[in-house]
């Protein structure tokens, strides 16, 4: 009600449009990973680090390559105005952080740590909640919504691999490119892509 108010009908509309058509395609980036982590953490608990690094450079391709399938679709839509593209291509680029976090907290969820996630999922949506009345308050501009979910989700990564190093006492995340274990982690989820994908 309060980004109706200040924004108006036509750039609320927008704002709308923006984050359902990138929370739409997150579902596509995120390819059912954190899902397919909980799962392997919980059967095989020792192998966290080893999984996460695995994980990490396919959901980091797979999030690369919807940022860019957004940009490409977003320019069939002549009607969207520059703002809506800006907060399309900012909305996507919070993705990435985004997605890294859902993978680090998945290691909580799979090691029945679940507490600590929700907590923090729901201070970081009071966070971004309260920085988006400000951002309203003070400039109005729908782009800058884009701004903060860029810097909410990048802190949230920062913070997620922290409690990771801190309370579960695993190792850095490193990544490895092994492309046949990417393609079968790939066939693995996709059931739980295509899963989330049909609730939209």
């Amino acid at each position: 009600m309060y980004a109706a108010r200040f924004l108006g009908a036509v750039e609320f509309g927008g704002y709308y449009f923006a984050v359902a058509f990138v929370s739409s395609a997150g579902i596509l980036a995120s390819l059912g990973l954190p899902k397919l982590l909980f799962r392997d953490v919980a059967r095989r608990p020792q192998d966290a680090p080893e999984e996460l690094s695995h994980l990490l450079p396919l959901g980091v391709l797979s999030t690369l390559l919807v940022i860019v399938g957004l940009q490409l679709i977003i320019k069939l839509f002549p009607q969207t105005s520059q703002a809506e593209r800006l907060l399309v291509l900012l909305l996507s680029i919070a993705m990435l952080p985004g997605l890294l976090t859902q993978l680090v907290y998945a290691i909580f969820n799979g090691l029945e740590r679940m507490g600590l996630p929700a907590v923090m999922g729901l201070l970081f949506n009071a966070v971004t909640t309260g920085l988006n009345f400000y951002v309203l308050y003070r400039w109005q501009n729908v782009a800058y919504l884009g701004w903060v979910a860029i810097g909410v989700q990048a802190l949230g990564v920062f913070v997620a691999l922290y409690l990771l190093r801190r309370v579960l006492d695993l190792p850095w995340p490193k990544l490895r490119l092994d492309l046949r274990r990417m393609a079968g982690a790939a066939r693995e989820a996709y059931p739980f892509a295509l899963g989330l994908f049909l609730i939209l």
